[in-house]
């Protein structure tokens, strides 16, 4: 009778074992290893994101992954990942960049004048992500441009036009703000690297600089600061580290009209490129499944 008892308690227990409630979620590696915590994107196609005991966000991608075993009991819960005011479902992220800004560009003009040419300076970016497909964003943008201005080309331009040699001058910088919006595509290219893609249409402004010079027999010619506008395109590519740090190159086109009026009235078009190198970081990291 003894021997039953024990028998029948072996049974019961193996059974209790089979039937228990797992609390943690399970990922097996095609290498043999196995990573557990909790899953946060378990519908991911390309990227998994599991959250180990410690805290810490691990990213896998699914091709790495042999079976994916999650736990029976998965409560609702606000995913915070490093902070406060991140969004559960990722959709949307704040990306701020700051870096170097080189302008290029055919300078033209009427009446025999010209706004100038612009050297490096310094750009900086805010970006609003919100994600309309599985790895597709909508993108809007604002880019701020401040450039310094090549006094010698310039003097050399307007001597050659005016017949005159300049002894001095006091100048200011070209600065640009850059409004768009279009469409970027991220992919995830490993555990720790993603790429992005950037195309946008929108409108430029841009401050010109102030000029006065002053001629050998002390004649001062001078142009004001005005303001030029126009339509500009742009396309991007860069890359992100961790779903948090950003490097981007960036091109912009613009071709911004200016009227000056004063002592030379001219209507000048100035097609205007300038390229952006930036680093930045993102407030909001949105997925880059």
């Amino acid at each position: 009778m003894t021997r039953y008892l024990v028998l029948f308690s072996l049974l019961l227990f193996s059974a209790c074992l089979q039937g228990q409630i797992t609390t943690v979620d399970t990922l097996f590696l095609n290498d043999g290893s196995i990573l557990t915590g909790r899953i946060l994107n378990p519908e991911s196609s390309s990227t998994i994101r599991i959250r180990n005991n410690g805290g810490a966000i691990l990213y896998v991608n699914a091709s790495r992954i042999e079976k994916m075993v999650l736990s029976d009991f998965r409560e609702e819960e606000t995913i915070v990942e490093e902070g406060p005011a991140k969004f559960k479902d990722e959709k949307i992220a704040l990306l701020v960049q700051g870096g170097l800004a080189f302008p290029f560009g055919d300078f033209s003009s009427v009446s025999n004048a010209a706004a100038g040419f612009a050297a490096g300076g310094w750009a900086a970016k805010g970006d609003l992500w919100v994600r309309i497909a599985e790895q597709l964003y909508w993108s809007n943008r604002l880019t701020y441009t401040r450039n310094a201005f090549k006094e010698n080309e310039f003097e050399i331009l307007q001597g050659q036009a005016i017949g005159v040699n300049f002894t001095n001058g006091i100048y200011s910088p070209w600065i640009g703000w850059h409004f768009q919006s279009g469409l970027s595509l991220r992919r995830q290219l490993d555990d720790d690297i993603g790429f992005i893609f950037d195309a946008e249409v929108g409108f430029s402004r841009f401050s010109s600089p102030r000029i006065i010079m002053f001629t050998d027999n002390f004649l001062e010619f001078r142009l004001d600061k005005t303001t030029g506008a126009g339509f500009n395109a742009s396309i991007g590519a860069g890359f992100v580290y961790k779903n948090r740090y950003t490097l981007t190159l960036n091109l912009i086109s613009s071709n911004p009209l200016f009227v000056f009026t004063g002592m030379q009235s001219s209507t000048i078009v100035q097609p205007f490129r300038v390229v952006t190198l930036t680093a930045g970081i993102m407030l909001f990291p949105g997925s880059t499944n």
